[in-house]
């Protein structure tokens, strides 16, 4: 293991599996110079990647942190306990990590903040390992901030990419300020985000009781206080869809962790008091989506009865409309046709959720 990771190209590192091509198995970004156009030294970026079970995903994952051609990197792998392959392919990138270990921890969060623990970067990510950046994302992230010492995280659009890495369609992003964020949701592209080490350490790190929504409590602990910064027309990471994806199999848990994180947040002292249970749409559409999904899955009717309650009495206009709107989606589809809901998405170019927009 090395403390920092030098600049690495192509030739330095394992050759590409067979069959794998383009970024960042045969291209790679260009190096930078050892110091940035002032002279100073480039501020040192420390990355952290959880892994668990993900071998699948896990060596694109390296390889796009390690060929970022970024003079001062510290890039650390905390693994799980992971049975597959990921080990492995760990142990082939051993000499380019500044650290890595795989044992049994307490989930997601507790592995990111141990990476935390050891890094000692002026600059802190984490880049989940079914996930990774695109070419040149540090450089543009280290620039953002050093061109506005005020804001404690930069972060941009991302792309959603399916199990092959073949984008699917863009994941745009906007301007979040601790009211944005606990009014309208969360909305930052996670694996963009690039957060300066003293504002993490002064949130007290992630959540360890938070399986799910771990980064959106972040969010909103750096915005209460601190500055949020958007770098527009700009794409930093590919977020991997697939069906082990923690948000597709654990849904009611990630959103109840959201609900979590809010209701915290608004009793906060430093909270503005112009944010509240009513009124909010946030809420009331979390409350709306636990109530449904019980009821789709048979999980339990009492608490989607207490749930669409709350959603009711938080924001009663907006939950009547996106009823509806449901109600409307449900016939849809179960009245029309597949070959003509098909025909339809064609025409309109969107997917199959977006038709009544």
């Amino acid at each position: 293991m090395v403390g920092v990771v030098v600049n690495s190209g192509i030739k330095d590192l394992p050759p590409p599996s067979a069959g794998r091509v383009g970024w960042p198995w045969t291209e790679e970004s260009l190096p930078l110079p050892e110091t940035m156009a002032d002279g100073s030294p480039w501020p040192r970026v420390s990355i952290v990647t959880p892994s668990y079970n993900q071998g699948q995903f896990i060596e694109e994952t390296i390889r796009s942190v390690l060929l970022q051609g970024y003079p001062n990197l510290e890039y650390i792998i905390i693994d799980g306990g992971s049975t597959d392959e990921s080990v492995d392919i760990i142990r082939k990138y051993e000499p380019w990590l500044t650290y890595w270990v795989s044992e049994p921890d307490r989930g997601q969060s507790h592995g990111i903040n141990k990476g935390w623990q050891r890094a000692t970067g002026d600059i802190w990510a984490w880049l989940n390992s079914d996930d990774f950046y695109y070419p040149e994302a540090i450089r543009r992230a280290v620039e953002a901030l050093q061109q506005n010492l005020r804001y404690d995280m930069v972060y941009s659009d991302g792309m959603w990419i399916d199990e092959t890495s073949l984008r699917q369609k863009p994941l745009p992003s906007a301007p979040r300020d601790a009211r944005s964020l606990l009014t309208e949701g969360n909305g930052i592209p996670q694996p963009t985000a690039f957060i300066r080490g003293f504002a993490v350490k002064k949130a007290g790190g992630l959540d360890e009781s938070l399986h799910m929504a771990m980064d959106f409590d972040l969010w909103v602990k750096l915005a209460f206080h601190g500055r949020l910064s958007y770098v527009k027309s700009q794409t930093w990471a590919m977020l991997r869809a697939h069906p082990l994806k923690k948000t597709s199999t654990r849904v009611l848990e990630d959103l109840e962790c959201n609900v979590k994180v809010i209701d915290r947040a608004c009793n906060a002292l430093n909270c503005p008091h112009s944010i509240a249970r009513r009124g909010n749409s946030l809420y009331s559409w979390l409350y709306l989506e636990i109530a449904t999904f019980n009821i789709l899955n048979h999980i339990n009717y009492y608490h989607a009865l207490y749930y669409f309650y709350l959603a009711l009495t938080s924001y009663p206009k907006k939950t009547l409309q996106r009823l509806f709107y449901k109600l409307n989606i449900g016939f849809y589809h179960i009245m029309i046709p597949n070959y003509v809901q098909k025909l339809i998405r064609q025409l309109r170019g969107t997917d199959k959720e977006e038709w009544l927009k």
